[in-house]
């Protein structure tokens, strides 16, 4: 491999065993941007690091440069500051690593994309960018060309990308969202070269994709995008990329595992079975759900209309003696003899309500006798039975909320403070996001008392591993974005330790070691790009 960088800190690759270069962003764009927020105005700025006063780039040693970025100019007006970034190669590998920003004064840091668009594809290139979206995403240069072909196979990832007439886009998307991105990387590959680009730092960091936009001359790209936290860059980023020659995706893959396996985010599933013999009755097992109750407090009984009916304000799906006759169908009459067992909507007035005080469970489906029995039914015929919760979630209903000191508070804004961070609109109305600190406080309240009275042994927490890392900034609770992350996996080596088969929602990579399942990440119809669907994740 070789690497050249230039007077304005553009860096190109190439790759000698294949004879492929991957270049730099050409036609005038910036080597990096950083965007900056005023703090009296909160207006955001940003900073073309090509146009800064003052460049410097000094070698390192044989296989090291130093970048540094001084006296940053916003439109063309010097505002000060400066960016260091520290470069090495060593083999295949390219690290690249933000080692600090000073920030002029009265600016906070809001995001800093470097390296910017670099290691492109042109379209007519024949190559492909992929990443992990859900269980894995890849779109070839050439999907266009491609489309009708592709629905004819039923290969694309989403049935309404099937109805536009060219896929176009430019996104920016944070890596830290687990639905968006289960593990910290991408990459791309053209003829006989290939390159995994892993984010060593990634609690704080976004992905900037462009496909086939017009707007950026059709070309096909993903970089860095490295975020705030808590105003500042507050430790150095990094991203290393590999280059792999005649390389595909598989092999970005099985990197990866093996990266994700030397930091600890590993454990077989032996291991798991050795901790928790119950782990090994999941495996052939069908996770089956059954709904027990549905309640819609904010429609009650409005004009919202489902078929020709309106929405009730509590419905009962599945009574508890129900639950106990499918069970015995599934083993007496369809042959089943291992299943994972889940409950939905079983607490005290349904699903998505109330959460975090859910205990005892609503007795419109049925006594609590009849719920037991139906575990101990399933326990009998050797499935396993468990409860679907959420400790990410709170509604105004829910007598936990008191004056919202659980909520997880946003950065100030700027005459009105801190504002309360939204999650959706769910049956019981619209829900706040609970700190993981406190979430973790609320399972350590509920989970003794359910195992007492029921006996469940698996369970699922919602959304823990489908969204994103939240920074919290309550004077009570403050949490970086890695410190939320450290939270949920607390909660999950929670129910672990209470010898629960532990599942959620979706699945990311830093909590691979702690889930026995996760539950739907292998959905196909829920990618939102149009690209083809690839096992990165599974």
């Amino acid at each position: 491999m070789r690497i050249s960088i230039d007077d304005r800190g553009f860096m190109d690759v190439f790759d000698k065993s294949t004879g492929e270069t991957w270049n730099h962003y050409p036609n005038g764009e910036p080597t990096g941007i950083i965007q900056l927020r005023e703090d009296f105005t909160q207006q955001i700025i940003k900073c073309d690091l090509s146009a800064t006063e003052n460049i410097r780039v000094t070698a390192e040693g044989s296989s090291g440069a130093r970048l540094i970025f001084e006296d940053l100019v916003c439109e063309e007006v010097p505002i000060g500051g400066n960016l260091e970034v520290r470069v090495s190669l060593r083999e295949a590998s390219l690290n690249i690593r933000i080692e600090k920003a000073d920030l002029p004064s009265d600016y906070a840091l809001e995001k800093i994309y470097y390296p910017y668009r670099s290691f492109y594809l042109e379209k007519d290139e024949r190559g492909y960018i992929t990443w992990p979206f859900g269980n894995g995403i890849l779109i070839p240069t050439n999907i266009n060309d491609l489309k009708d072909e592709l629905c004819d196979l039923n290969l694309l990832s989403n049935p309404a990308v099937k109805k536009l007439t060219k896929t176009a886009f430019t996104t920016e998307i944070p890596m830290y969202y687990c639905g968006m991105f289960s593990m910290p990387w991408f990459g791309a590959s053209k003829r006989r070269s290939a390159y995994i680009a892993i984010v060593d730092t990634p609690d704080d960091v976004g992905a900037y994709i462009t496909v086939l936009d017009p707007r950026n001359k059709e070309r096909l790209a993903i970089s860095p995008v490295w975020e705030q936290s808590y105003g500042e860059l507050r430790y150095p980023r990094s991203i290393t990329y590999r280059f792999i020659s005649d390389g595909d995706y598989v092999s970005m893959a099985k990197i990866f595992r093996k990266y994700a396996m030397e930091r600890g985010f590993y454990k077989s599933l032996r291991d798991k079975i050795k901790d928790n013999p119950n782990a090994e009755r999941i495996i052939g097992a069908p996770l089956i759900k059954f709904w027990i109750m549905d309640r819609y407090p904010w429609t009650g009984a409005a004009s919202s209309v489902h078929g020709d009916r309106r929405i009730p304000l509590m419905e009962v799906k599945t009574s508890y003696r129900q639950v106990q006759d499918f069970i015995r169908d599934m083993h007496d009459n369809l042959g089943i003899d291992r299943a994972i067992i889940l409950l939905a909507g079983w607490g005290p007035i349904g699903y998505d309500n109330v959460h975090p005080d859910i205990w005892p469970p609503g007795r419109w489906a049925g006594e609590f006798r009849d719920l037991r029995a139906a575990r101990d039914l399933a326990e009998r015929y050797g499935f396993l039975f468990g409860l679907h919760d959420n400790y990410q979630d709170i509604y105004f209903e829910s007598p936990s909320i008191g004056v919202g000191e659980s909520i997880v508070k946003s950065r100030v804004v700027r005459g009105i403070g801190h504002i309360l961070v939204l999650g959706g609109v769910w049956e019981g109305g619209q829900a706040f996001i609970i700190c993981s600190k406190c979430g973790l406080k609320y399972a350590q309240r509920n989970l003794p008392r359910i195992i007492e009275d029921l006996k469940p042994t698996c369970y699922f927490v919602d959304t823990t591993t489908a969204a994103g890392l939240y920074e919290c900034y309550d004077a009570d609770h403050p949490t970086t974005r890695s410190e939320d992350k450290e939270y949920k996996i607390k909660l999950l080596e929670y129910l672990n330790e209470l010898g629960l088969i532990t599942g959620s929602e979706c699945g990311v990579y830093w909590a691979a070691k702690q889930l026995h399942y996760g539950e739907g990440i292998m959905n196909f119809n829920n990618l939102r790009f149009p690209g083809i669907a690839v096992p990165l994740f599974n």
